[in-house]
C-alpha cells in the first residue's frame, strides 16, 4: 500500500497547509501525491538547505510566529535571485501573508524591493503592499512607516541616478523622499513607543538622504541615532565597516563636530581596526586627542589615494580642524587652576602660525569662552565645550580628581593644625 494512503499521513495532510498535486506514474499507472510549498522552487539553492528545511518544518506546523525570523533572513540572502524572491513573495502573499506580523512582512517587502533592478517596479511593489496593509483589519501603522522609509530610499536612489544628467529629476526625487521622511518623523514623534526596528529604518533612510545632500554634520548625528536603534549583533561585519567609514568621514568633515567620543565609544568603529580603512580608525583617535604628529603621519598615508578621497579635496579645512582639536585637548589637559595660556604654549601644541586667528575661530565656534590679551600675548579660558572622553582622557581626568583630593586633604590638615 502507498505511504500516502496510511491513516497517519492522512491526518498530517489535514493539518498541513501544503498543496497536493496528484501525478500518474507512467510505469505502474497508479497515482501518487506530491507536496509543494511556497519554498519548493528554492530547492536548487543547496547552500541554504538547512535554512529551507527549518522553514518548511515551521510552515507545515503553522508556527507563523517562529517562521517570521528565518523567513525574513531568507529575503536578505544575496544568493537568491530577484526572480526567485519575487516568486516567493507572491506565494506568501497568496497563501499565508495575513498570518504574519505586518511589520515583519513590510521588512520582507523592503528586502525584495532593494533587489529589484527596476526602481519604478520597486516603488509599485511598496505602494501596493502599503495599500493592502492599510485595508487589512490588522493593519499596523508602523509597518506602513517602514514601507514609506523604503520608498524614500528608493526615491533617493533614483535621485542619485539622475544627479549628473538631469537636475530637475534629481530635485523631484529628493523632494519626494524628503516629504515621505518628514511624514514618518511626524508620526514617530507622536507615538509613545515605536519598535526599534522601525526607528532604525527611519534613521537609516534619513542618513542616506543627508549623505546624498552632502550634509556631514546632520549625517553624523542621524547615523549615530540609527546605530542606537539597530541590532548590532545581527549586523554583518561588512555593513558595520561601511557605516563606520561613512560616519568617520562625516566626523572629520563636519564643521560643527569637534568631539568624536560618541563614535569612538561605539562598537561599530572597531570594525575598521585591521581593515583596509585602519588608517581612518587611527585618524579618528588622533583627531580626538589632538595628536598633530600622528595626524601628519597618517596624512601622508591617505593622501596617496588622490582626489577620489574627499579628505584630500579639503586639506585646508582638515589642517585647521586638527589645530582646533589640539587646542581643546591642551585646555582639557591643563590643571583647573591654570586658566591662562600663553601664545607660545598654544603655538607649540597646535603648530599654528597665527595663534590669535586660531583663538578667534575657537571662540566663534563656541568651542571655548574667554578673553584674548594681545599685549600679554596670552588668553584666559573661562569654559571649554563638554566632551565625551575616551579611555586615555578619562585617565587624565582621574589624575585631576586625585590631585584635587590631595589639595583638599592638605587644606584640611592645615586647618586642623591651626585649630590646635
Amino acid at each position: 500500500m502507498s505511504f500516502w494512503n496510511t491513516a497517519a499521513c492522512l491526518s498530517l495532510l489535514l493539518r498541513s497547509p501544503v498543496k497536493e498535486h496528484r501525478l500518474v506514474c507512467l510505469l505502474c499507472g497508479t497515482s501518487h501525491t506530491t507536496m509543494t510549498t511556497p519554498f519548493s522552487h528554492l530547492a536548487k539553492y543547496t547552500q541554504l538547505s538547512s535554512e529551507l528545511q527549518t522553514i518548511e518544518d515551521l510552515y507545515s506546523k503553522r508556527l507563523w510566529y517562529n517562521l517570521t525570523t528565518p523567513l525574513t533572513n531568507l529575503f536578505t540572502q544575496t544568493d537568491i535571485s530577484e526572480a526567485d524572491l519575487s516568486q516567493l513573495y507572491k506565494a506568501i502573499r497568496n497563501d499565508f501573508a495575513l498570518n504574519l506580523n505586518p511589520i515583519n512582512l513590510a521588512f520582507m517587502v523592503c528586502a525584495l524591493a532593494k533587489k529589484l533592478q527596476d526602481k519604478e517596479q520597486a516603488l509599485q511593489l511598496l505602494k501596493e503592499t502599503d495599500e493592502s496593509i492599510q485595508k487589512n483589519e490588522r493593519k499596523v501603522h508602523e509597518a506602513c512607516w517602514v514601507l514609506h522609509a523604503e520608498m524614500a530610499e528608493t526615491y533617493i536612489a533614483l535621485a542619485k541616478y539622475y544627479a549628473a544628467s538631469d537636475s530637475e529629476k534629481f530635485e523631484e526625487n529628493i523632494k519626494k523622499g524628503k516629504d515621505l521622511l518628514n511624514s514618518v518623523q511626524k508620526r514617530i514623534d507622536q507615538e509613545p513607543y515605536v519598535d526599534n526596528r522601525v526607528s532604525a529604518k527611519y534613521y537609516l533612510a534619513r542618513a542616506t538622504l543627508l549623505k546624498v545632500l552632502d550634509e556631514p554634520n546632520d549625517f553624523y548625528k542621524t547615523a549615530l541615532l540609527y546605530l542606537a536603534y539597530e541590532d548590532m549583533e545581527n549586523m554583518a561585519t561588512a555593513r558595520q565597516q561601511f557605516m563606520a567609514y561613512d560616519i568617520g568621514i562625516s566626523a572629520l568633515l563636519g564643521d560643527r563636530i569637534y568631539n568624536f567620543g560618541e563614535l569612538l565609544g561605539h562598537q561599530v568603529i572597531e570594525s575598521l581596526k585591521g581593515s583596509k580603512a585602519d588608517w581612518l580608525y587611527q585618524l579618528l583617535f588622533a583627531f580626538n586627542s589632538g595628536d598633530i604628529a600622528k595626524f601628519k603621519q597618517l596624512e601622508r598615508e591617505y593622501s596617496k589615494q588622490g582626489d577620489g578621497l574627499v579628505l584630500n579635496r579639503k586639506q585646508t579645512f582638515i589642517a585647521e580642524k586638527i589645530q582646533l582639536m589640539a587646542l581643546l585637548e591642551l585646555v582639557f589637559r591643563n590643571a583647573p587652576e591654570k586658566r591662562t595660556l600663553t601664545f607660545s604654549e598654544i603655538r607649540e601644541a597646535t603648530q599654528s602660525s597665527d595663534v590669535e586667528l586660531l583663538l578667534l575661530k575657537a571662540l566663534a565656534l563656541n568651542l571655548i569662552k574667554g578673553t584674548i590679551d594681545e599685549v600679554a600675548q596670552s588668553t584666559y579660558i573661562q569654559w571649554s565645550q563638554p566632551r565625551v572622553l575616551d579611555r586615555s582622557q578619562l585617565g587624565n581626568l582621574k589624575e585631576k580628581v586625585d590631585s584635587w583630593k590631595a589639595r583638599v586633604a592638605d587644606l584640611n590638615q592645615i586647618q586642623n593644625q591651626k585649630a590646635q
